[in-house]
């Protein structure tokens, strides 16, 4: 995970708009940290055990990545979601900025599992937009992938 930096609390980012980019993080370090968690490498197995469980059962985003995956008994889904501030809309503009809209996944089907992470960033579309741009990349990976 050679691009994540964090560097401030979560107090710190709702200080001000600009602070969200302090912390900063790829979907490809995102997937790899989804990969290690998952193969059992960072954890000991009790606190394993525990994330996975809570990962899922998420509640949030069920319009994002979720959304684009079929509904059925033998995927199961550990997912995170992320959403930011927005800023005012400027004239013009129907919705301000967003500076991110995410969720990070794991997919297991009876035959395979894969991590996926979609980032949308500097978003000025509405967070239905957003979040149906997310469902729809999510459709289209599980369909390549099996």
């Amino acid at each position: 995970m050679k691009n994540t930096i964090i560097t401030a609390s979560e107090e710190k980012m709702h200080e001000t708009f600009d602070n969200q980019y302090l912390n900063t993080t790829t979907p490809l370090d995102a997937v790899l940290l989804l990969k290690h968690f998952y193969q059992g490498n960072i954890l000991k197995k009790e606190t394993q055990d525990f994330l996975w469980k809570i990962l899922i059962e998420t509640q949030t985003g069920r319009n994002k990545l979720k959304a684009g995956l079929p509904q059925k008994e033998s995927i199961i889904l550990g997912h995170k979601t992320g959403s930011s501030f927005r800023k005012d809309a400027k004239e013009g503009e129907e919705f301000g900025l967003k500076a991110a809209e995410n969720d990070i996944r794991i997919v297991v089907t009876p035959t395979k599992s894969y991590a996926i992470a979609i980032f949308i960033k500097n978003s000025t579309e509405s967070n239905d937009v957003n979040n149906a741009l997310i469902a729809e990349l999510s459709k289209m990976i599980f369909e390549f992938i099996n």
